[in-house]
């Protein structure tokens, strides 16, 4: 992360903890005394605050007092959706279910992409919901984990309150929330009493939410090879028996090439089937926008290669994308009588020198048409966030949920990558294969 970057979010955080501590801190507490927060309001206490004290000052202009103590009445925390693009923008918060038009700052909702949640505060002024200008834009599965930590910090709250034991926070679930956005459609309206709990825990939690957020933004993925190993690029000399090339080259999984007797290839798991057909067709249209007309898509089968290696006699050079698979080569060439010595070994982590800049995680499309690439053969995939079951299955099962929370997250990352001409997953194509209309309205 830059240091402009660095900057950018402390300014942030801070103005986040200032509008806090105006609705939780006590002023007026002496020495040693414990100050006022969201807890006490929830337990019934009611500290004296910068903004009830500024709102019960004298000297304070009616209106300015008024407006003050609206806001330290009635501020709503939440994680808004926001839903169109009218200048009284309609927003529910996904925790509670909660519905207002909100009045936001333009420069808040510039280029805002579809299913964008805003964590913060909105307040009443002059009979409008205005929001304070001081939040946080989420993605969709960024939301709901965010959701759902606060939906775990009011009920543990809820404990405490009953003098039960309260278990310690957990992390913010990144990749493994329900679906709060998408259960906020259909969710039953909650008593004034708990949309009033949920909001001071989310404003209690809004500092700590958006610095997990930064960090998760921050954090480079995991680079790992097929096989699921963190990858590490090694190219390492390996002294054998006599006789332990035609060894291994006996086994089915390495294969000697016709053309370069010393060269073989050791074959790993075959590519599953849609899979190969989705590389095989972005592959195809890249090479013909290129001018290759005439080129053809292998048939048939395709495995993944494991790593490739030079036999010269008693010496093989060996090329792999991780240790595991090092070590994996090592005890095959121990079977088979090879006795391996490690003579020479270079390892590059692309971790290392991998620049990761802090922003969102988008998914482009290829450049195959949704009808011939990913998009056609992700419909009958078997996908882990939907337990196992293929798109076309969680449309019409229990899992349609989370199948409209990806489609979602997939149709915000693609108006992010809009903006620099970039194309994002074809998901309208998706909806109209799985009959899942996009618009709320539907």
């Amino acid at each position: 992360m830059t240091s402009t970057g660095r900057l950018r979010m402390g300014r942030r955080l801070a103005k986040l903890a200032e509008e806090i501590a105006l609705l939780t801190v006590d002023p007026g507490q002496g020495e040693g005394e414990t100050p006022g927060n969201i807890g006490d309001l929830l337990a019934g206490d009611d500290p004296g605050t910068p903004l009830r004290a500024f709102a019960a000052d004298l000297s304070t202009p009616a209106a300015l007092a008024a407006r003050a103590q609206a806001w330290h009445e009635h501020i709503h925390y939440g994680l808004w959706r926001i839903d169109d693009r009218a200048p009284g923008l309609r927003c529910i918060d996904i925790v509670s279910g909660t519905g207002r038009y909100v009045e936001f700052p333009t420069e808040a909702t510039t280029g805002l992409p579809r299913w964008t949640v805003w964590l913060g505060g909105i307040v009443p002024v002059d009979g409008i919901w205005r929001s304070t200008g001081v939040g946080v834009r989420l993605s969709p599965t960024e939301a709901d984990a965010a959701a759902e930590s606060v939906d775990e910090a009011a009920l543990a709250m809820l404990h405490a309150l009953a003098g039960e034991p309260e278990a310690p926070p957990a992390p913010i679930p990144f990749g493994h929330a329900e679906p709060h956005g998408v259960y906020a459609d259909d969710q039953e309206p909650v008593s004034a009493e708990m949309v009033s709990l949920m909001g001071k825990v989310a404003g209690a939690m809004i500092t700590g939410i958006a610095a997990d957020v930064h960090r998760y933004l921050a954090t480079p993925p995991v680079i790992a090879n097929t096989g699921g190993d963190p990858m590490c690029l090694i190219s390492a000399t390996i002294a054998v028996e006599e006789g332990t090339s035609g060894n291994l080259a006996a086994r089915p999984d390495f294969d000697r090439d016709s053309d370069e007797p010393d060269r073989v290839t050791w074959w790993g798991a075959l590519i599953p089937d849609g899979q190969r057909k989705a590389m095989m067709a972005d592959a195809m249209a890249q090479l013909r926008a290129q001018g290759h007309q005439d080129v053809e898509a292998p048939d048939g089968p395709q495995r993944w290669v494991r790593g490739v290696l030079r036999i010269r006699g008693r010496e093989i050079t060996i090329e792999v994308n991780s240790q595991q698979r090092l070590t994996r080569l090592l005890d095959i060439l121990r079977k088979i009588g090879g006795n391996p010595v490690v003579t020479s070994e270079k390892r590059i982590d692309p971790a290392m020198d991998f620049a990761w800049p802090v922003g969102q995680r988008t998914a482009q499309s290829g450049t195959a048409a949704a009808a011939e690439g990913w998009e056609k053969f992700w419909l009958d995939e078997k996908v882990p966030a939907l337990f196992g079951r293929t798109p076309r299955q969680a449309a019409r099962g229990r899992e349609r949920p989370y199948l409209e929370a990806m489609l979602r997250q997939f149709e915000y990352e693609a108006d992010l990558l809009a903006v620099d001409g970039k194309t994002g997953v074809d998901t309208a194509w998706l909806r109209e294969q799985l009959d899942m209309p996009g618009d709320l309205a539907d």
